[in-house]
């Protein structure tokens, strides 16, 4: 005898008894045990999986973020990665330029143009598994662009100052910080210099660190530059005296 099962429906169970032989679609049921010559046949609910927000390809310019969202749905409910498109193993908290958020979007908080690439978005649970591809076209300047530099100001001893520079290009450029043509260090005068966002933070004690702050932001490719002067005032006292006449 052969038992054939060609589909079952959601919630279908039954029990057959059967002799000999039988079989039935591995794709329709989760799961079947066999109890002497009874067989038990239990269909779980179950939809295949099907993207409800599907990546799409998208241009972005570097330095900036980007948002690729992914979600699908299904049952049992779908886990959603990211990968490269010529890579098996997922995204993980190895690739700190990256994050995939819990509703499945694929997040990088500044791009440049090494990631352009195809990247994939797989959503998968114990009986389905689905993939989209999405290209990321990173666009930018090569040459640099400062946004943020000195700027023309009059402080007060004893005041903290801060001078920042920022600037974005691709490659990355250098960015140097000068005071009347000459390179910023960190010293008595300038308290601390980071070099790697650029500024320079310091508390004025005198006179001396007045002058033309300059930034220049240089790659490969060109340069750019920004300047403003910083005038120092000393505070003056001021003392009022009272006076009480008396007539006489």
């Amino acid at each position: 005898n052969e038992l054939n099962v060609k589909e079952l429906h959601n919630y279908f169970s039954s029990i057959f008894t059967f002799l000999g032989h039988w079989q039935f679609p591995k794709e329709c049921i989760s799961y079947a045990t066999i109890d002497l010559m009874n067989v038990i046949i239990m269909n779980s609910p179950s939809e295949r999986l099907e993207f409800t927000i599907k990546p799409v390809d998208t241009v972005v310019n570097s330095g900036e973020s980007v948002r690729l969202s992914c979600q699908a749905k299904g049952s049992p409910e779908p886990e959603v990665k990211w990968s490269f498109r010529n890579e098996t193993e997922p995204f993980t908290a190895a690739h700190t330029h990256l994050r995939v958020e819990s509703d499945g979007t694929l997040v990088i908080d500044t791009v440049s143009r090494a990631m352009n690439d195809i990247y994939t978005c797989t959503a998968s649970n114990e009986f389905d598994k689905i993939s989209a591809n999405v290209f990321l076209d990173v666009r930018g300047h090569e040459v640099p662009v400062i946004s943020t530099g000195p700027t023309t100001r009059t402080v007060f001893v004893g005041e903290r100052v801060s001078v920042s520079c920022t600037a974005s290009a691709d490659p990355l450029p250098q960015i140097y910080i000068l005071k009347d043509g000459d390179p910023v260090v960190a010293d008595v005068a300038f308290e601390s210099y980071d070099t790697v966002t650029a500024t320079i933070s310091f508390t004025v004690t005198d006179k001396s660190v007045s002058g033309r702050y300059s930034c220049f932001a240089v790659n490969n490719k060109g340069r750019d530059s920004k300047e403003g002067d910083i005038t120092v005032f000393e505070q003056v006292e001021v003392t009022l005296v009272h006076y009480s006449i008396e007539s006489a």
